[in-house]
């Protein structure tokens, strides 16, 4: 018994000996199974974006930036990953990274790609929804792009991150909608008001609209400048962060019993009464 024993235990070992030679045994050109399985492995891993191929060759800077708004307008951003540049690719490893950082910016309407004047510059005109909201803050409605190109490999790709300058309507509008505003509470024109406000509730002191209404006071708006920062100021910034130290006009307005402010916010081409500051 113990013989027999033996004897099928060494035949099952060979049997499977041969199952794992026949396995791993070498093709024609010497490559293994377990080689193949290797590539496949590495070749599904070397799919990782950071290998995402450049795009179509561009001649030129202002061709590769017109194809690269035009993905993101269509919000393909594996089509403009694939026209950023070596550096663009080091700041942001894969597409995934660049989705997520495009995706928090306002979507694009329009734009218009400018003659390139600077040799390595290419600058765009971009229009987007204009809006103030207390989550996303304020999407201006136009802004110039400045994107820095090179030429790598016969093709010009882009850097990531470009410069942006967004397009603010002339300061001095602002005084004439202040002014505007301060007439339309006197005489209690609800409907004008309503025109030439941005935000629902206004913050600041909320009592001034109510205050001027039929009161025959004559005001006037007489000077525009940035915001100060401070405490008048801290409930603005509370609400659409430190940004709004930047877009954010205050004009000063002369005639009322204590200094008063009226704070506008650029919507568009057009300035907005957002707040009033008194005292």
């Amino acid at each position: 018994m113990t013989s027999a024993r033996v004897h099928l235990r060494t035949v099952a070992i060979g049997v499977l000996a041969a199952i794992l030679l026949s396995a791993c045994g070498g093709d024609d050109d010497g490559s293994s199974d377990g080689d193949a399985a290797s590539t496949t492995t590495s070749a599904a891993a070397g799919t990782d974006d950071a290998a995402v191929p450049a795009g179509p060759a561009m001649s030129t800077a202002a061709e590769a930036l017109e194809a690269l708004l035009a993905a993101e307008q269509a919000g393909d951003h594996a089509a403009s990953y694939a026209l950023l540049s070596s550096d663009g690719r080091r700041d942001y490893p894969n597409v995934d990274e660049w989705a997520r950082d495009r995706q928090q910016l306002a979507p694009i309407t329009a734009f218009e790609v400018r003659p390139e004047d600077d040799e390595g510059v290419v600058e765009a005109l971009v229009e987007h929804e204009p809006g103030l909201d207390p989550f996303v803050g304020l999407s201006v409605g136009r802004e110039l792009q400045r994107w820095e190109a090179v030429e790598e490999d016969g093709r010009w790709l882009l850097d990531a991150d470009p410069e942006i300058e967004p397009m603010f309507p002339p300061d001095e509008d602002a005084i004439g909608v202040a002014q505007a505003w301060i007439d339309a509470a006197t005489a209690c024109d609800e409907g004008a008001l309503a025109a030439l406000e941005g935000v629902a509730q206004l913050f600041g002191n909320g009592t001034v609209r109510a205050e001027l209404c039929d009161s025959g006071a004559s005001l006037q708006a007489v000077d525009v400048d940035e915001v100060r920062s401070g405490p008048a100021s801290s409930e603005l910034v509370t609400q659409y962060s430190g940004d709004a130290l930047v877009w954010a006009r205050s004009v000063a307005i002369e005639g009322a019993p204590a200094p008063m402010e009226v704070i506008l916010a650029p919507i568009g081409d057009d300035w907005r009464v957002i707040g009033v500051l008194t005292g």
